[in-house]
């Protein structure tokens, strides 16, 4: 599973995940999603907060396409 792609699975990535900071596109890996997803919580804990857009596009990736697949 940690080699799947979001591409093969079919899921249309946010631009807010697309942008530099997390990088995912349809040719990242399941291994790369989890690393941006342990990235934005750590950004939420160092930094008290982390934008809107990214978390709730994390959260429908992970929950709409990912978990579904």
């Amino acid at each position: 599973f940690s080699s799947q792609t979001l591409g093969s699975l079919g899921c249309t990535i946010p631009a807010s995940l697309q942008a530099p900071l997390y990088g995912l596109s349809g040719s990242s890996t399941m291994a790369q999603v989890i690393f941006a997803a342990n990235l934005l919580i750590a950004q939420a804990v160092q930094y008290g907060s982390t934008t809107q857009q990214a978390a709730g596009d994390m959260n429908s990736l992970l929950g709409h396409c990912v978990n579904v697949q």
